[in-house]
């Protein structure tokens, strides 16, 4: 955010506005008089769960991406240290011989966690038991406890839990033991967690332009680069047209899913 303020030359102000899965932060972005001043930053997987999932206003047509800076390190987690799997392949075999057993935490129905669960089910032919918490530090501690068998969860820096494959196309360099499903020939379950910035689709194209390339600068300067990875974010930029193209992308996959039966979008 600093280096975004000097590249604009202004002042930008943070204002929280969690709930709902980020319904209420969203909204009140959309609301917001669309001058270019009152923009929102969200997570790409938010912003996808809450256009194919829920029920909800706007769509995508509705905000214009000025782009990403980085990706959690989402991963299919167990206990590290006494989990009855200690690889990818291990868990699948497990769980395919036991059908219905396997429980799987994720932060909430329709949450990001539970469309990467949803994608693992799917490619993998699972029959398991998704395990709903309020929150990813309640996801790592039924981890950790073994309460549990494992959970999609970002927190790999915490001990108590391990990653055995990453929803990514390559290897986060913060954690470059753990495989990705890709790797493992499975390129559809792939889901990143994009942090990113949007504004309303109406605000005049020329602001547009001028803070995608005050994003474009901030988030390639050595001090943002420096900072995320000190944070165990995997710098990732995506320009805004990248990110438009993605999130489109991300719904055809969603609606995929709720065809199959995999995922039940929120109800009317």
């Amino acid at each position: 955010m600093d280096e975004m303020m000097k590249s604009l030359g202004a002042t930008m102000v943070l204002s929280p506005n969690a709930g709902a899965g980020g319904l209420i932060g969203t909204n009140k972005a959309l609301q917001a008089k669309p001058d270019g001043y009152t923009l929102l930053l969200t997570t790409e997987g938010s912003m996808v769960s809450l256009v194919g999932l829920r029920n909800v206003r706007f769509g995508l047509d509705d905000w214009v991406s000025i782009g990403s800076y980085a990706t959690g390190p989402l991963s299919l987690c167990i206990n590290a240290s006494e989990s009855r799997f200690k690889t990818l392949e291990e868990f699948i075999a497990y769980a395919k011989e036991n059908k219905g057993k396997v429980s799987i935490g994720i932060t909430g129905k329709l949450s990001i966690n539970h469309i990467a669960a949803a994608l693992l089910i799917e490619a993998y032919g699972l029959d398991v038991r998704l395990v709903p918490f309020d929150g990813a530090l309640q996801v790592v501690g039924a981890v950790g406890s073994g309460h549990i068998d494992a959970g999609i969860s970002e927190m790999l820096y915490n001990t108590s839990i391990k990653g055995i494959a990453m929803y990514s196309k390559e290897r986060n360099p913060n954690f470059p033991d753990i495989p990705t499903f890709t790797e493992k020939g499975y390129p559809q379950v792939n889901w990143g967690n994009h942090f990113a910035l949007y504004a309303s689709s109406k605000i005049p194209k020329e602001s547009v332009t001028v803070l995608r390339e005050a994003m474009t600068k901030a988030v390639n300067s050595p001090t943002s680069l420096d900072t995320l990875q000190k944070l165990h974010f995997n710098t990732i930029f995506l320009s805004g047209d990248e990110l438009d193209a993605l999130m489109r992308d991300r719904v055809a996959q969603l609606n995929k899913l709720v065809e199959k039966g995999v995922i039940e979008p929120e109800k009317q």
